[in-house]
């Protein structure tokens, strides 16, 4: 996959692209420096991760609800 390809899916948005992946704009960018060559094995695997997961509704963060019951006691 190479940057042309990846960004693509972020709309064409660095930020977006450097929030999902947990990359500062300045590492996004410096892959924009040769949009055709193919990206490093490891951020491929991130972004067909990450994006399918999005797509899917899975986060990395579970979501956690909590409940507390309380009872008043007289005294």
């Amino acid at each position: 996959m190479t940057y042309n390809e990846a960004i693509k899916l972020y709309g064409n948005s660095r930020r977006k692209m450097a929030e999902h992946l947990g990359l500062s704009v300045q590492a996004v960018q410096h892959y924009s420096k040769n949009p055709d060559k193919e990206l490093p094995p490891a951020r491929v695997y991130m972004i067909k991760h990450k994006y399918r997961s999005a797509k899917l509704g899975i986060t990395d963060k579970p979501k956690v609800i909590m409940t507390a019951k309380a009872e008043v006691e007289k005294a």
